[in-house]
């Protein structure tokens, strides 16, 4: 009896379904921080949306990516925790998932098993990806970080309802201190941008028309300075996919990597350990 394999992860998805409650949830927040614009601008604001960012994306470049997804570091416990709240508050995925993610885009990138990648088009890659995930296909991704699930709070965040409890509790709280402008300002825009600087790696910085590439590497990563501000040094992608398990993704003093310097700074205050350089 002969059997057939399943297509490769990344087509099915691109034929997948679109799970139209998740692209809900995707317009909501655009609509919440285009909103911000209809009520006035407040320090308070501002300094909240700078710390929520920098709290979010730190949590997905320090944590998620270069200390769980690649093992290039180890952090204190209760940082690891703190910073997984701020994921948590920025929606920007469960610490699992995340991982299992883009530990299959880095096995299989800019192929056809790759989940997001821009030769199964643009949109798809920016974030079309996240529209088509089913219980299956996030089941089948999970088994590359079983690792990470023996942490109990990355394993419990694995349930919506609790992965959603620290952003509910952070709207509830700026809303009381700050009222809708706050929530709207300080929590809607930058998690707004957020998204869009994660995505922004995982599509333009594997377009052959931007930037450049100093490795010659199986995929089409590339290297995007004028990113690198707003995701944090990960926009030297090309670098990245070179040598994916080492801390600093900046390769030259002019490839400014905002991670590799806090990684640098946790080191002397003892709160990073087992660096990969």
């Amino acid at each position: 009896m002969s059997t057939t394999s399943a297509p490769p992860l990344g087509l099915r998805l691109r034929r997948a379904r679109t799970n139209y409650a998740a692209l809900c949830a995707i317009v909501a927040a655009h609509l919440l921080a285009l909103a911000s614009l209809a009520q006035p601008i407040e320090v308070s604001y501002l300094v909240l949306a700078t710390g929520i960012y920098v709290w979010g994306m730190l949590g997905v470049t320090l944590y998620l990516h270069r200390s769980l997804a690649h093992r290039a570091l180890t952090l204190a416990e209760p940082l690891k925790f703190a910073l997984a709240l701020g994921v948590a508050v920025c929606l920007a995925g469960d610490p699992a998932g995340w991982v299992a993610i883009h530990r299959k885009h880095h096995g299989a990138a800019d192929t056809d098993d790759d989940v997001h990648s821009p030769r199964h088009g643009f949109g798809h890659s920016y974030f079309g990806w996240m529209l088509k995930l089913t219980r299956e296909t996030a089941d089948e991704l999970l088994r590359l970080s079983r690792d990470v699930q023996e942490t109990w709070y990355c394993r419990w965040m694995q349930h919506p309802a609790i992965y959603l409890m620290p952003h509910a509790a952070a709207v509830a709280a700026v809303g009381w201190y700050l009222g809708p402008g706050g929530v709207l300002w300080g929590l809607y825009v930058p998690i707004v941008l957020a998204f869009h600087s994660v995505n922004a790696v995982n599509s333009v910085c594997h377009l052959p028309r931007f930037g450049y590439r100093r490795h010659e590497t199986a995929d089409d990563s590339r290297n995007v300075p004028w990113l690198s501000f707003l995701t944090f040094g990960e926009s030297f992608h090309n670098n990245h996919h070179a040598h994916p398990h080492t801390a600093r993704q900046g390769d030259a003093w002019y490839e400014p990597d905002l991670t590799a310097y806090v990684i640098w700074v946790l080191e002397k205050l003892r709160l990073a350990r087992n660096v990969v350089r």
